[in-house]
């Protein structure tokens, strides 16, 4: 992530890449419990709107994961840079929706990826446990 501007993370993070690829042209967004950065080629657009999960059957895990996604639809991140011990939130939405396909949270401890598994699938991450 030094590529980025950002120092390593122990923490627990997000990083979304566009098209599975994570060279830089790729990147799309970072969050972790206390910050948070997205592409100059994403739109910033504030939206108060509450979601709900509208997607298929759950799928949760809250091991650290590789979780690749593949939407038959365009998608929009909402991140909640909450920061603090409630930690950050984000959802992936279908389209301009309220409609939830991935719903996350990010804290020190706790952290969880809920997720759409026609849409989605987690593998582990080689060398982490």
């Amino acid at each position: 992530m030094r590529k980025y501007g950002f120092p390593a993370k122990t923490v627990p993070h997000l990083q979304v890449y566009r098209r599975g690829s994570v060279i830089s042209k790729s990147f799309l967004v970072f969050l972790s419990s206390g910050s948070y950065n997205y592409a100059n080629s994403c739109d910033l657009a504030t939206n108060p709107l509450p979601t709900s999960w509208t997607g298929g059957r759950r799928t949760t895990i809250t091991a650290t994961r590789r979780v690749r996604c593949s939407f038959p639809a365009i998608v929009q991140i909402k991140a909640m840079p909450q920061g603090g011990s409630a930690g950050a939130g984000f959802r992936v939405l279908r389209g301009a929706s309220t409609n939830e396909l991935v719903r996350g949270r990010i804290a020190a401890k706790s952290s969880s990826l809920t997720f759409d598994g026609r849409y989605c699938k987690a593998t582990p991450v080689p060398g982490v446990q």
